[in-house]
């Protein structure tokens, strides 16, 4: 079904072009950014299937190498920006870590996306969502924060298990398929870190990604 959604809203669209029945320009230019807008989350949908598909089969390959999670963090600001409508949500960033981690950019990267998409789909109409990034004792904590819905208490200690999806209540207006969290969490345990989630109903949501700090660089090592 969640893959269904946006293919089906693609041929909408495609056909709606292919038949000339856009109005004008501007309504030929909201199909084809539709269109686009459509296939990025397609893509997302069908890259976290297959690489769940690699983690529970102890395949995907972790390279960590000493660096800032600054670049990471932008990379996935600008995929984040790629899925979204103009002025469709507020997003506030302040990016203060500069301690050196053991960090697979790759893998950080794909885990703060999942987790502003997991924000931006668990929010209402008003969606603000921060990004925040800070030194703290022996490492270094990335924070998303919503204004959506929040989660119960119940719910809390299984949201990090993979195909897991929030109250049926909530179900029909957030598409997914229940891994991103999941992946999250894998990639927090492949750092030696930890993710942990502070919620409350009607009150949004805050995950924390906390990645230890690179042990002292050797004598005449780049930093």
């Amino acid at each position: 079904h969640e893959l269904r959604t946006p293919l089906a809203a693609i041929r909408l669209y495609a056909q709606t072009l292919q038949l000339d029945r856009a109005a004008n320009d501007e309504e030929r230019r909201e199909c084809v950014e539709a269109i686009l807008r459509d296939t990025e989350r397609l893509g997302q949908l069908v890259e976290r299937v297959l690489e769940w598909r690699k983690i529970a089969e102890g395949r995907r390959p972790y390279q960590r190498r000493r660096d800032t999670v600054e670049p990471a963090l932008r990379e996935a600001l600008d995929a984040f920006h790629g899925l979204l409508r103009a002025g469709e949500a507020t997003l506030e960033v302040d990016l203060r870590a500069t301690m050196p981690v053991e960090i697979d950019r790759a893998g950080i990267t794909e885990a703060v996306l999942n987790l502003l998409v997991n924000a931006h789909k668990y929010t209402g109409e008003t969606k603000v969502i921060v990004l925040r990034s800070r030194d703290v004792d022996r490492g270094v904590e990335i924070e998303v924060e919503d204004n959506g819905i929040g989660i119960p208490q119940a719910e809390q200690g299984r949201v990090f298990e993979p195909f897991r999806r929030v109250d049926e209540r909530v179900r029909s207006q957030a598409a997914g398929v229940g891994l991103g969290l999941a992946i999250v969490k894998d990639v927090a345990q492949a750092h030696e870190g930890r993710v942990r989630l502070r919620s409350e109903p009607g009150r949004g949501s805050t995950f924390t990604l906390f990645l230890p700090g690179a042990p002292p660089a050797a004598e005449g090592e780049s930093t």
